[in-house]
């Protein structure tokens, strides 16, 4: 999440600071919303798989991905 109105880029996720908490917090209720279905959101998600695309050829995928 990129605000324009902090002082610096935000990215959701383990290296959010407390700083950077609370200008997300100072910006209001929807800031704040937004963020935490961001987190959630991210949650779910499955992590990418590192090197493997779409036109990667099978024999180049390990057995277990």
């Amino acid at each position: 999440m990129i605000d324009q109105n902090l002082a610096t880029p935000v990215i959701l996720g383990p290296a959010l600071t407390e700083q950077q908490a609370r200008d997300i917090y100072r910006h209001g209720e929807e800031a704040v919303v937004f963020a935490l279905l961001t987190l959630a959101q991210k949650m779910v998600e499955p992590p990418p798989s590192p090197g493997v695309a779409p036109t990667t050829p099978s024999v180049m995928i390990p057995p277990y991905l």
